[in-house]
């Protein structure tokens, strides 16, 4: 959100290049806002996960790396934060069990084969009459 309000996002994604020889004031602006994007990217991180990017002077690389690092479903974070998801999933007021369900099921295909992997059981229990007859008259 503050790297959009910052005006750097698109440095940051690789969307905006950096701007081959022209006017100084327009290069000057794109210098500027990847030093805004490096700097609201690292000042984000934990004195710990800073250590992953300490030299990386360029946003897109430094996000590339955050982003393998700690939001990949084959890193163990990236694998909790879908675990988390499932676990605090639940019917929203305008969805079917069968779309609740589907859900459910993606969240199983994604961590299908890692350590983390959902087994059958937590959704055995949800399959179960008593906890589908609570959930329809929610």
């Amino acid at each position: 959100m503050f790297l959009r309000a910052q005006n750097p996002l698109a440095i940051t994604l690789g969307e905006e290049p950096e701007p081959a020889a022209g006017p100084v004031q327009r290069r000057s602006d794109w210098i500027m806002r990847k030093g805004k994007a490096l700097a609201i990217i690292y000042n984000s991180c934990m004195i710990v996960t800073q250590e992953h990017v300490e030299d990386v002077n360029r946003a897109r690389t430094m996000w590339h790396i955050l982003k393998e690092k700690f939001d990949s479903n084959n890193s163990y974070p990236g694998q909790l934060a879908v675990r988390r998801s499932f676990n605090q999933s639940h019917v929203q007021s305008a969805q079917t069990i069968e779309d609740y369900i589907a859900v459910l099921l993606m969240y199983r295909k994604t961590l299908a084969g890692t350590d983390n992997a959902i087994t059958e059981e937590p959704l055995r229990r949800i399959y179960s009459p008593p906890y589908l007859r609570a959930m329809t008259t929610m």
